[in-house]
């Protein structure tokens, strides 16, 4: 019960965080069970929230033995929470012993037609790379087949989660679910195999992930792959019609253009250097001037007409969506500030806060308009008025954001027209360059498709 509930309430507040958000693959997930979920895991505890309340079945979660603790707190996430306490020789040397109960519990489970989420990469990272994955996830699921004689059926399931930033309120989400694996195609009963089909198991888990994220070999490249999506993407999603909420194929071209880069570094070294150097010179010459590259991007006057008269038609709403949710919001940045927790729980840490801090504040919101409004009933309207009222609230800061960049590049060209003058030339020889480096980059993969 507790945990259906939780599940409801933890899907509304991440439709509330992420800005966008698309779950692609659901139609892969076969009707019956059991099934082990793998999935990538850059945002610590936002992940699982995030997975189980998006997919049909109850989950249980295989979670560091630290995180789940002892006592009142580990018996209350064991039976509330789900969780399965796995103990890593990194961490807790001492009771790796212990795992022999969690593999038993997790043999359990999937017996019962159960499902599991693990991560099998086995930390927590916010970066667009799939580390090595541990052998953990091969094990139980070997293991569990061969208890049941072959006979279990257990499928898992790969999930990438792919976030723009998941320490950011109103970043993207987009939710691959990948192809399923059968996991009595890659064993057998022969013991003396194992080792080799856990190996094998395992590396075909990695591959099925991989498809279903972003995966940049090293940060640098990561970071030459933002800086290219910040300049270059609308002009890509303009060319190809991608609409704002197709998530999928903006994925799919962002998958491209990984690629694209991989085969410059790998075969045109000296040119992909170049092209690099000149970014970064780019980027640092924007941050140096205290300016954003959106401020840079050109708009007809008739759209920014419209977008100002916007602005003011929308200053109510946002004036009311604030005040109906300026106390939790404080809260929320207040508590998140003094808690200086690790980069990788950021998000985790806001979405959890959120959750309870504004559950607390709209119920307090209710039961003040129902003692106050005539009939009372009325006063159930402002749970859903403050949360509507809220987002918009978000969106239009979003777009002042915006109007202050732009505001900013404008005042930089009255006192220095030549300085930004260079950088719209710089940004659109980048711009140009790309678009040659498409042209090169389509033209060797049709080559490489013909062969």
């Amino acid at each position: 019960m507790i945990y259906a509930i939780l599940k409801v309430l933890c899907r509304i507040t991440v439709w509330s965080y992420f800005r966008r958000i698309q779950i692609d693959g659901k139609d892969k997930i076969p009707l019956k069970g059991p099934f082990i979920f793998v999935a990538n895991h850059p945002s610590a505890f936002m992940d699982p929230i995030i997975i189980a309340s998006h997919v049909r079945p109850q989950i249980y979660f295989i979670a560091a033995g630290e995180y789940v603790g002892k006592g009142i707190k580990g018996w209350f996430l064991k039976t509330f929470f789900h969780m399965i306490p796995v103990y890593r020789p990194t961490t807790r040397p001492e009771e790796t012993h212990k795992n022999a109960d969690m593999f038993r519990n997790c043999f359990k489970h999937l017996a019962s037609r159960s499902s599991l989420l693990v991560f099998p990469e086995g930390v927590s990272k916010t970066e667009l790379k799939i580390k090595p994955l541990k052998t953990g996830t091969a094990r139980i699921a070997r293991g569990a087949e061969l208890e049941q004689e072959m006979k279990l059926g257990l499928t898992i399931i790969p999930i990438g989660l792919n976030y723009s930033n998941p320490h950011q309120f109103r970043s993207d989400l987009y939710v691959k679910i990948g192809n399923p694996i059968v996991v009595k195609d890659f064993i057998s009963s022969d013991d003396s195999a194992e080792v080799t089909e856990v190996q094998e198991l395992t590396a075909e888990i990695e591959k099925r992930i991989k498809q279903c994220v972003l995966h940049v070999d090293t940060e640098e490249n990561e970071s030459i792959l933002r800086k290219i999506e910040a300049i270059y993407s609308r002009n890509l999603k303009d060319e190809l019609d991608i609409e704002f909420s197709d998530q999928k194929r903006e994925f799919q071209v962002q998958k491209e253009i990984i690629q694209a880069l991989n085969y410059f570094e790998t075969y045109q070294k000296s040119e992909f250097e170049s092209f690099r150097n000149q970014l970064n010179d780019f980027f640092d010459d924007l941050q140096n001037l205290g300016l954003h590259h959106r401020g840079l991007r050109s708009n007809s006057r008739t759209l920014q007409t419209a977008r100002t008269i916007q602005m003011i038609l929308g200053f109510p709403f946002f004036l009311a969506g604030s005040v109906l949710n300026f106390v939790p919001y404080m809260m929320v940045e207040l508590l998140n500030r003094r808690l200086k927790v690790n980069e990788t729980f950021q998000g985790s840490m806001i979405l959890a806060s959120g959750l309870v801090i504004y559950l607390l504040w709209y119920s307090t919101l209710n039961i003040t308009a129902c003692c106050l409004l005539t009939p009372f009933w009325w006063g159930f309207a402002i749970v859903p008025l403050a949360y509507t009222l809220g987002l918009y609230a978000s969106i239009y800061l979003s777009a002042l954001q915006y109007s202050r960049e732009r505001k900013n590049v404008k005042q930089s060209r009255v006192h220095d027209q030549s300085t930004i003058n260079k950088l719209l030339r710089s940004q659109n020889d980048l711009i140009d360059r790309l678009e040659q480096y498409k042209t090169i980059y389509l033209e060797e993969k049709e080559k490489i498709t013909q062969k």
